[in-house]
């Protein structure tokens, strides 16, 4: 496990706990919600929304950090990783 995400509903919102063992950087997914912290120790807290959309919205900002973290091949190397990088 990389990161793990609590969300727990909170009057007509949700709050939003993220921890990392410092792989991913749960700070920019928390700042891309609206929220903040530290590389392995953030949160946000999201009103007026039901935990259905808060978990969407959790997944969308994962989804588009995961995406924001690849790395182009380099022209400079080997074959064998680029093919590992494919899948």
């Amino acid at each position: 496990m990389e990161a793990s995400f609590v969300a727990v509903q909170v009057g007509s919102g949700v709050n939003i706990s993220a921890r990392s063992l410092g792989a991913v950087n749960v700070q920019v997914i928390m700042e891309s919600l609206g929220g903040g912290g530290h590389q392995t120790m953030a949160a946000a807290q999201l009103k007026h929304i039901t935990p259905e959309a808060a978990r969407a919205r959790i997944q969308t900002a994962i989804d588009q950090y995961r995406e924001s973290q690849k790395k182009p091949l380099s022209k400079n190397e080997p074959e064998s990783r680029k093919k590992e990088k494919q899948g």
